[in-house]
């Protein structure tokens, strides 16, 4: 049986280096959860960060539990590429912020 993990991903920055639109960094995070995982499922939804709406996708991947891991590590490199405080990662009905 698998394990589902979500990641809730913001897709605006609050980084004025980062230059990408809500579609460009929709594109980025899919690109990123490619190279790790062969299926997945992407949800657009509105998230709130510190009384903010912005634009956010909720990655949805169902994996072995010895995988865990490689959700940790797109979840970081999905905060360091989109220039993000921190991912919700979701797993088991329980919600951790990655950074």
């Amino acid at each position: 049986m698998l394990t589902v993990h979500r990641l809730h991903v913001g897709l605006v920055s609050a980084d004025p280096s980062f230059t990408l639109n809500p579609e460009e960094a929709k594109a980025k995070a899919i690109a990123l959860t490619s190279e790790v995982f062969q299926g997945f499922n992407v949800a657009d939804t509105q998230g709130y960060w510190e009384g903010k709406a912005e634009p956010s996708v909720i990655i949805a991947i169902g994996i072995e539990p010895i995988d865990r891991q490689k959700v940790l590590d797109l979840a970081r490199n999905l905060c360091a590429n989109l220039k993000q405080q921190c991912i919700g990662w979701e797993r088991n009905g329980f919600m951790d912020f990655v950074s």
